[in-house]
Formats: C-alpha cells, structure tokens, sequence
C-alpha cells in the first residue's frame, strides 16, 4: 500500500472520542487567550509605569541627596546587642588591663613600694590590711580628690561599655539612666576595694600601710574605699552632661573632625582611657548623634 494514501486517509473517530477531543481543543484556546491576556496586561502596566518615571524625571520631582562628609565628625559604628547579657569576659579583661598598668606606674614611680616587695607575702599582706584606719592616708588632696575619682569614673566606664543596657544611654532624669550608672558604681566599688585591699592590691603589691609613711601614722585608710567610687560616679555622670552639653554643641558648630577628636578626648578623660582599654579610640561615642 502507498504509505503517502495511507497518511492522507482520514481516521474514522468514534462520537466520544469527536466529542473529548473538541472539549480538549476549546480549553487549550481558552488557556492560550487567557495568558494572551495576562501578558498584554502586564506590558500595558509596564508601559504607564516607564512613562510615569520619565515624567518624573522631566519634573525634577525626584532630586539627589548630597552628604557632606567632610564636616561630619567621626563616628564609629558600634553595634549594641540590647538582647544580650553582660559582657563579663571582656568587663574582666579590660579591668585585668587597668590594674596592670595602675600597679605598673605604681612600681615605676616609688621605690619605697618596689622595697617593700620582698618578705613573707601572706603575713605581710594580712598584717597590712588589719592596720586599715581613719580616713586620711597621707596622700595629696590631688592624688585623693582628682586621682581616685577619676579611677573610679573609668572603673565606672568600663562597666557601661560592657552592659548592653547602658551602653547607650545619655544623661537625663529617666529611671534607665541612674539604674544603669548604679550599677557602673558597683563595679567601681568592686574595682576599689580591689586595688586597695583585695589579692593584688596595694595591700599586697608593696603593703602599702604596713608602716607609717612620710610621717603618716596609717598609710591605709577608708577614705579611698569612699572617695573612689563615690566621687568617681559623679566624675562620671559630670563627664555624660559635658559630652551632651557641650562637646555635642561644639561639634555642631565647628564641623571639624579633628578639633572634635580631640576635645572628645580630652574635656572626657574617663571615658578616654576606658576606650582604650578596650581597644577604641578615645573620642568614639556610642549615644546616637555624638
């Protein structure tokens, strides 16, 4: 048979199967009408929406943001996990910091102390604690008024840079603030009672108050178990109104980085060293805004 003839030949169908594949045909054409439509939708709306933003930009409705970064002062960006606990390790680690250089200048600025090192270390040191008496220790009122409180204000620092929920806080009369600069002269309490009577301390590095000092019958007193953190969280909370206060103001008005670098650095000398400890340069801030 020729194949060709065989081809041309039509297929009888049965009456269901004329019927089935007329239903099939009409929703192919229906499916096909549908996305047809569907597509000359969306390039209609393409269409207004390219013709909308040029007219947009033929209005100059739209215009370009400049940022002078120049005038900017400089800023760091630190990252605040409000949802994360207190910072022990690096709290303790810039703390171990601070100590090790208190206690180096300590040994570099006064023999007396350095001879003091040999002997018994346990007895010296219990028999130098239990002479802790009065108030005054022989000290200059700057050592004693300017010194400790300075101390205890970055001992204070520390804690807040370390403390999620403080870090960000600014002076004010809000009941966040003054729980979160409690809380600083906890730590600075601690740090104190440390330096002047704890394991390694005065007490036990040089035993200091072992012996009348300068004419001074006790060498070791309470006074800078007070003073210390007492005075330096008022340091502290001095140093947060001159940062609001003032260096925010002066940055406004001078728009120079490097005079605001350093008055940062130096009218806040607390918060300075409390940044280096942990690395920083002293003038960053961590408030928004300063």
């Amino acid at each position: 048979m020729d194949v060709r003839r065989a081809l041309d030949r039509p297929i009888p169908l049965e009456p269901e199967e004329t019927t089935l594949a007329a239903s099939r045909l009409l929703l192919a054409s229906d499916e096909f009408v549908r996305t047809y439509g569907a597509i000359a939708d969306a390039d209609d709306k393409f269409g207004r929406n390219n013709e909308l933003l040029r007219e947009i930009e033929r209005s100059n409705i739209v215009r370009p943001i400049v940022i002078n970064t120049l005038t900017t002062p400089p800023e760091p960006i630190i990252r605040v996990e409000e949802n994360s606990g207190f910072h022990w390790n690096s709290a303790l680690t810039q703390s171990i910091k601070m100590l090790g250089v208190q206690h180096a200048f300590r040994m570099a600025l006064k023999p007396r102390e350095r001879a003091d090192l040999g002997g018994a270390f346990f007895k010296d040191y219990f028999k130098t604690v239990s002479r802790l008496r009065g108030w005054d220790d022989g000290d200059s009122i700057f050592v004693n008024y300017v010194g400790h409180p300075m101390m205890g204000s970055t001992a204070g620092y520390v804690q807040i840079q370390n403390d999620p929920r403080s870090v960000g806080q600014e002076i004010s009369l809000t009941r966040s603030y003054w729980k979160s600069r409690l809380r600083a002269f906890g730590w600075s309490f601690a740090y104190s009672t440390q330096f002047e009577l704890g394991p390694f301390s005065e007490a036990s590095l040089g035993n200091v108050g072992i012996q009348p000092r300068d004419g001074h019958p006790h060498p070791m007193a309470y006074g800078d178990l007070v003073v210390t953190p007492v005075a330096g969280v008022a340091w502290l909370v001095g140093e947060d109104a001159l940062n609001k206060y003032v260096l925010r103001r002066l940055d406004q008005k001078m728009n120079n980085r490097a005079v605001s670098a350093v008055l940062r650095s130096l009218l806040n000398p607390s918060r300075t060293m409390a940044n280096l400890l942990r690395g920083q340069a002293p003038w960053i801030r961590a408030e928004a805004g300063l």
